[in-house]
């Protein structure tokens, strides 16, 4: 007599021979990249639904979004541009002047730009006195351009220049925090340009030596006049409704600042919103003196 199974739920799990031939494992590289397919922890956002009237809005985590982060770059032809853009010391017993370099501009041009973003008054008047420096300059540009190009009118049909480029030009990095920092840099861009076409025409001597000594010293003058102006900013955190009102704020920011023009009054600078908070970039509001 056979003795019946005690245990009958134990042998119906165990697959039966037959069974175990079907079960194929996979292979193991399909393994290894099922394994390696995780979720990217920096693009995973969480992401909840919620409805309304109907209506399903997505909701996240994230406020908003990032810094845009680019990579910028100048390139410069001539051995003047890349020495406005870095600068020079100056030299009394040689007669050497000082060129502020690019990073001087950036820092000063920072201060006042934050100013004006926080409705400084004065901060504007420091803007529009680099609009008009900026204005001069490109009127000296287009006036030494014109007579080049006036020299060269006389030969123009027999010989051909071409563009005046360097064959390995420099790449400098440019990554300023204020827009009113490459309206100065694209003004280096036309006294490089303009430059590399004064060496080809020196080079075939329709100017002489001196003659490009000349433009080039009135090329670096424009250049240092804009930071000239740009020196001796204070953040005075005097609004235009301070300046209206004639406050105490206003009083010791015209002491030390000097009298704000009329025309500064209604002048609003082409970069700056016209609607801003007063705390921008952790700047806060200066309290007047009393």
């Amino acid at each position: 007599m056979v003795e019946e199974n005690q245990n009958p739920e134990k042998q119906e799990s165990k697959p039966s021979q037959n069974a175990r031939k079907k079960l194929v494992r996979p292979p193991r590289s399909k393994v290894k990249a099922a394994q390696s397919e995780k979720p990217d922890e920096k693009v995973v956002v969480n992401v909840k639904r919620k409805v309304s009237r109907g209506k399903t809005e997505v909701l996240s985590d994230h406020k908003n979004p990032g810094l845009i982060n680019t990579d910028k770059s100048l390139s410069l032809h001539t051995k003047i541009g890349l020495m406005i853009f870095k600068g020079r010391a100056g030299d009394k017993e040689t007669g050497v002047t000082e060129i502020p370099g690019m990073p001087i501009y950036a820092d000063l041009l920072k201060r006042v730009w934050i100013a004006a973003l926080a409705g400084d008054v004065y901060a504007n008047w420091w803007i529009k006195k680099l609009e008009d420096n900026l204005d001069k300059a490109k009127h000296i540009t287009k006036e030494i351009n014109d007579e080049l190009d006036e020299v060269f009118a006389g030969v123009s049909d027999r010989i051909d220049l071409g563009k005046s480029e360097a064959s390995k030009p420099v790449a400098v990095d440019i990554d300023f925090a204020s827009p009113y920092t490459y309206l100065v840099v694209y003004n280096l861009i036309d006294i490089d340009r303009l430059v590399a076409k004064m060496i080809n025409l020196r080079h075939i001597a329709l100017i002489t030596p001196d003659e490009f000594e000349a433009y080039r010293r009135k090329l670096t003058s424009a250049m240092r006049r804009i930071l000239l102006d740009l020196r001796g900013f204070k953040q005075t955190g005097c609004t235009l409704e301070d300046a209206n009102n004639k406050t105490a704020r206003y009083l010791e920011a015209e002491e030390s600042m000097g009298v704000l023009p009329v025309e500064i009054m209604t002048f609003n600078p082409l970069h700056i919103p016209t609607k801003t908070k007063r705390k921008i970039l952790g700047f806060k509001k200066v309290e007047a003196k009393s």
